[in-house]
């Protein structure tokens, strides 16, 4: 687009001569791409003038940068601009105006906000053929559809999360997007936080991000070899090592184990009290049958 501040001049000043001053009609461009020029270029612009045109971009995060191809304003004087292109850094603020004025080279312009004000000044005694531009947008892509959190129960380190990927936008249509991730949809995630980070740049360098948190809540004490421990290191018992009912149960299980083990030698025992009374009752009886035997060999035979 050719923004000729001339016509816009001859259309305000068509019954007034240019010498009164009058204002050029102040323009408003909220493209991301132009071309602007001062009035009557390449033609020496008129005296007594105040044209403005104003820059302001939709994205808040964008900057931009005016490319002068040529700009000629009558020279300082003592270091004093009477001629000049006053350009204004975020409008909206104070004290962010800047004065330039005589021959400029490559001169560029780069904003540090979405907005700027470029007002060409001009008094009643040397005119040149003032200045002509491009200007262009640099804004990081946007975002849609960024994920909101996830939260989900899971019962091991390997619970698969689904979730729909964002979608990156160029802020100037038509340029190519790249988008990375740290994570894709179907990915496993262990328990506990992770945080998932999409990017995206432009031809420019500018980045977006996108990111979200997928929490994976489950038990506290996980089925491996080791069990686990709090983050403190320390039991619910207080003391370091294994949980409280790990050492209840052992405690229960030893208890079992002695007493099992007291009633095995209790019943050992008075099995083999009774083998041996029982062996003595043996001994006794065949003890007497065999006195019985000699009492009866010793009785002589009667005659």
């Amino acid at each position: 687009m050719i923004i000729d501040l001339f016509l816009v001049t001859l259309l305000s000043l068509s019954a007034v001569h240019l010498s009164l001053g009058e204002d050029c009609e102040t323009i408003t461009l909220t493209e991301p791409t132009g071309t602007l020029s001062s009035p009557n270029y390449p033609n020496n612009y008129p005296p007594k003038v105040d044209c403005t045109v104003n820059i302001v971009l939709p994205n808040p995060n964008a900057i931009i940068l005016v490319e002068f191809e040529d700009f000629y304003l009558e020279k300082p004087d003592d270091g004093i601009c009477f001629d000049k292109l006053e350009i204004t850094d975020n409008m909206f603020s104070e004290n962010n105006t800047v004065p330039y004025c005589g021959v400029l080279d490559d001169f560029i312009y780069t904003s540090q906000s979405n907005n700027i004000s470029l007002t060409l000044h001009t008094d009643s005694h040397v005119e040149q053929k003032g200045y002509s531009a491009t200007y262009r947008s640099e804004a990081p892509p946007v975002f849609e559809n960024c994920p909101e959190d996830i939260t989900l129960n899971g019962t091991s380190f390997n619970t698969t999360v689904l979730w729909i990927p964002p979608t990156a936008i160029a802020y100037i249509s038509g340029d190519d997007v790249n988008v990375t991730s740290s994570h894709t949809p179907g990915d496993s995630f262990p328990l506990g936080n992770t945080t998932v980070v999409y990017s995206a740049t432009v031809a420019d360098g500018s980045t977006a991000k996108c990111t979200f948190v997928v929490s994976v809540q489950g038990n506290e004490v996980e089925v491996t070899s080791t069990p686990k421990i709090s983050d403190t290191g320390q039991s619910r018992s207080g003391q370091g090592g294994l949980p409280w009912y790990y050492v209840f149960y052992a405690v229960v299980g030893m208890v079992l184990l002695i007493s099992a083990a007291a009633l095995a030698i209790f019943f050992s025992c008075g099995r083999k009290e009774k083998q041996s009374e029982k062996i003595k009752l043996v001994k006794k009886y065949k003890s007497r049958d065999i006195d019985e035997d000699i009492g009866k060999s010793e009785i002589p035979n009667p005659p």
